[in-house]
């Protein structure tokens, strides 16, 4: 979808080459979403179902007012909402499950339609000139996760014996603590088709990196990964609770480099940001120990660092597998309206928000600081490309 027209696509030519590259977005979106619905069943395919119907039905709506909507187009429309479902979490059509429901009457489920008509009305608002504004679907996202920030994190995944035909809301009151990946747990005597996690990798790291964990659980940087982190297995497999689109590093991979084999993405953008937020990880400061007169922060490549170099490795990799770092890097930030058009000033663009996403992940929020972090580059496209010589 990179290098779409700014302006309603009406040259027959721009049509074709429109809908190819929505067509060849759609497919390499199929790898992550098949992924998801494996981990997470039929619950989250039929949440993926219903926003993008509620989207297509808000998108005809629309597209009777004004030459704006005139402009809409219902594949591109169909593959936005695709996106938002794949980074929303699977549990809100279970309630979110029997552990951790949120208090009132009121039921998540309501967040998947309100978040696909919330993108139609977004889309026909900023149009196709989302270049020098934010983008629809990052707009729409942020709305929703400053409106609902506890309900979209997951906590649940299905068992590894019920993938695919599991429940999601038939979660265990049991906490789930086991050391082994997802993939070899056993049964155990637990006849519930999920699991419950009462918190995810991204969490644990936000609340280490951010100062917010007390000093008395995680004293080290190498204590939180030795005893509170889950199997890098997990995440680059996929076995953790994570949003539909992100809980297998693979799949993600492989429809990014689809995407990049197709032509549809300039390979240049993940690569750069990838690598710089990898090596951001190494050299921002981090609380490597925690004292009682407060964290110590330091890099953890500083002239004078003891970490062991495996510690420093394996936390590079949790900041790059347990986020939505990989997902932003192939499938939003090559997106036409975020993504500068010109080479030059995508390498800057990449380059910045590489520093931005890793400093986000690390001093914000692990889950949700990356979409901030784009949604900011995302304002300074405009900057980034009329600085060009």
């Amino acid at each position: 979808m990179n290098d779409q027209p700014t302006k309603p696509v009406s040259h027959p030519a721009h049509r074709a080459a429109f809908s190819v590259r929505v067509r060849l977005y759609l497919v390499a979106m199929g790898f992550p979403l098949v992924a998801g619905l494996i981990l997470y069943g039929w619950r989250a395919a039929a949440s993926l179902a219903i926003l993008a119907a509620c989207a297509c039905w808000a998108g005809a709506l629309w597209r009777r007012i004004g030459p704006r909507g005139a402009a809409l187009s219902t594949p591109h429309l169909l593959c936005l909402s695709l996106l938002l479902g794949l980074m929303l979490p699977p549990h809100l059509l279970a309630g979110i499950g029997s552990v951790g429901r949120p208090p009132g009457d009121w039921q998540p489920w309501a967040i998947v339609p309100a978040g696909a008509m919330l993108l139609a009305a977004a889309l026909w608002s900023i149009g196709h000139r989302g270049l020098k504004r934010i983008h629809p679907l990052l707009l729409t996202y942020l709305v929703l996760a400053a409106l609902f920030h506890q309900v979209l994190i997951p906590h649940s995944i299905l068992h590894r014996r019920d993938i695919v035909t599991g429940d999601l809301a038939d979660v265990s009151p049991v906490l789930s603590t086991s050391e082994e990946p997802w993939y070899r747990q056993r049964q155990s005597g637990n006849e519930h088709s999920s699991l419950w996690f009462e918190s995810t990798a991204a969490r644990r790291l936000s609340d280490y990196t951010s100062a917010r964990q007390s000093h008395g659980s995680w004293p080290s940087l190498e204590a939180l990964i030795r005893s509170a982190m889950p199997p890098l297995e997990d995440m680059v497999i996929g076995g953790h609770p994570a949003a539909v689109g992100l809980s297998s590093a693979i799949a993600i991979l492989v429809g990014g480099l689809f995407l990049i084999y197709r032509r549809v993405v300039p390979a240049g953008v993940p690569v750069v940001l990838i690598l710089t937020a990898y090596l951001c990880f190494f050299v921002l400061p981090v609380p490597v120990v925690m004292t009682p007169q407060g964290p110590l922060w330091r890099p953890l490549v500083a002239p004078r660092a003891h970490e062991d170099i495996a510690t420093v490795i394996t936390f590079a990799n949790y900041e790059l597998m347990a986020t939505p770092l990989l997902f932003i890097a192939f499938f939003l930030a090559p997106l036409s309206g975020i993504c500068p058009r010109q080479r030059p000033a995508r390498t800057r663009y990449a380059f910045l928000l590489g520093i931005l996403i890793a400093a986000s992940q690390i001093y914000v929020s692990a889950s949700f600081g990356p979409y901030l972090a784009l949604a900011i580059v995302n304002l300074l496209s405009p900057t980034l490309e009329s600085t060009q010589a």
